[in-house]
């Protein structure tokens, strides 16, 4: 079980890296995928609620630090998503669980997200939700099925 874990703390760094250091020449507009958050529905789908949500703040925090947003915000909304992907997950067949699960995970990720960001601030959630999240999502869903298609096996354990 430790072996698990530490590959899927290896798979964590990696996307943290990626995500720092690849995604930002992978923006289109304003829109890229969110690496962390995919290997975060990953690895919800295999364990418990209380394990996906540390996994969820501790992917945030280390996001959080390495990136120039506010300290704690990614850690509150992966921890979320975190508790949210592995509660989703009984509720979905097999061959669709993934998908949908990073598509209301990823929904309500950036609903938070973006809630607390822009607290104090003059925005319209309609220009909010229809130039950011669901563009955002849709880039992240596509690139999440890929990660998920060649990785999938590979990271599926049932503790």
């Amino acid at each position: 079980m430790n072996r698990v874990y530490l590959g899927y703390a290896i798979v964590f760094l990696v996307a943290i890296f990626l995500q720092v250091l690849i995604v930002p020449y992978l923006e289109i507009l304003h829109w890229k995928p969110d690496l962390i958050l995919i290997v975060l529905v990953m690895f919800s789908m295999n364990v418990s609620q209380n394990a996906a949500t540390t996994a969820g703040f501790l992917s945030g925090l280390a996001s959080d630090l390495v990136s120039a947003h506010m300290v704690g915000l990614g850690a509150l909304s992966k921890s979320i998503t975190g508790y949210l992907s592995a509660s989703l997950v009984k509720y979905f067949r097999e061959q669709s669980q993934f998908i949908i699960t990073l598509i209301i995970a990823g929904l309500v990720h950036d609903l938070v997200y973006f809630f607390i960001d822009t607290l104090g601030k003059d925005f319209s959630w309609r220009l909010i939700l229809f130039v950011y999240i669901i563009p955002n999502l849709f880039y992240t869903v596509l690139v999440g099925a890929f990660v998920y298609y060649v990785l999938g096996n590979w990271l599926r354990f049932r503790p």
